[in-house]
């Protein structure tokens, strides 16, 4: 059960697609070239289905920051935490996060009571190598470290 392949190949596909909107759109201004990251780039298909514990997600989150940095021409030494808020979008892990939590979601509310079946035995009963289980154990974990950190602060 490790992703990592599946991550890379994504990662892979994700900078090609990068550099295509780089290469055939570098006269356009920064603006304009995000709108295009944003609507060409930014697909991620079968995120939903990773463990986010893997270390291959860091890998991509690492891949998706440079690129912003090369679309806003920002030097590579310059903060990444800022980086969304230049693209209007939420923080690319928190994006694959959102995609997986309402991937379960749709899971535990289908029509399908086999579905609904699996997806609830998964998170009851399954264990580390339930990526379900995994996931909302990260995140719920995640969650609990963040609200700590806003209540120090």
């Amino acid at each position: 059960m490790d992703d990592t392949d599946d991550i890379h190949y994504r990662q892979g596909t994700f900078i090609v697609q990068v550099n295509n909107v780089l290469c055939y759109f570098s006269a356009l201004n920064s603006p304009t070239k995000c709108r295009l990251f944003r609507s060409y780039c930014t697909s991620f298909y079968s995120c939903e289905l990773w463990r986010l514990s893997d270390i291959g997600v860091q890998d991509f989150c690492m891949a998706w920051r440079k690129s912003i940095h090369k679309i806003w021409k920002l030097p590579h030494r310059s903060h990444c935490y800022m980086l969304p808020l230049l693209c209007r979008c939420l923080p690319v892990f928190d994006e694959i996060c959102t995609r997986s939590f309402n991937f379960i979601y749709r899971c535990l509310s289908h029509d399908s009571n086999l579905i609904r079946f699996i997806s609830e035995y998964c998170i009851k009963y399954g264990n580390r190598s339930s990526c379900i289980r995994s996931n909302i154990m990260f995140c719920m974990q995640r969650i609990i470290v963040m609200q700590k950190k806003s209540t120090l602060n």
